[in-house]
């Protein structure tokens, strides 16, 4: 039976309210990425793209390909979340999919230990690092609970 049929737990429910989360949040993460190039230097430098610099002043397209590439990764993880929420169809390996996601969005926010521990003072690192770490870390945390509480709703095999 399709998950979008089935009776709705309390758990279910939670678990969809926290991949539509995710997934808002990989949208927004996404669109930030296309909107980077549009704005052109300035955001780049905001965002912590300062490596980029000599490649935007030779005119190079790497910086706007980088971006744009990043941003297709954060729109197909709002697919999946999107997916495992039952609200669009059902994409394949939903689980695994999911799971990965989940996994690289706590490994990306498990770099803020090293900031704690070691501070940050006299560095490279900005409020553009510490804000994507914990980012990183609510957005893994929404689709670890969200995966939780839909893991018996996607029982039956993908389509």
């Amino acid at each position: 039976m399709d998950s979008r049929f089935m009776i709705a737990t309390p758990k279910s429910l939670m678990g969809k309210t926290f991949l539509l989360l995710g997934g808002i949040g990989s949208l927004l993460i996404a669109l930030l990425h296309v909107a980077i190039p549009i704005i052109g230097t300035e955001a780049y430098l905001a965002c912590g793209g300062w490596w980029l610099l000599p490649l935007l002043e030779q005119g190079s397209p790497v910086p706007a390909l980088l971006c744009l590439g990043i941003a297709a990764v954060f729109f197909l993880w709002t697919a999946y979340a999107l997916s495992g929420a039952s609200v669009i169809v059902r994409l394949p390996l939903i689980r695994t999919g999911l799971m990965l996601i989940a996994v690289i969005y706590l490994l990306r926010g498990a770099d803020i230990i090293p900031m704690l521990l070691f501070g940050s003072e006299g560095s490279e690192i900005g409020w553009v690092s510490w804000f994507a770490s914990v980012l990183s870390l609510l957005l893994g945390a929404c689709h670890a609970s969200g995966i939780a509480g839909m893991w018996k709703q996607w029982k039956t095999p993908s389509p």
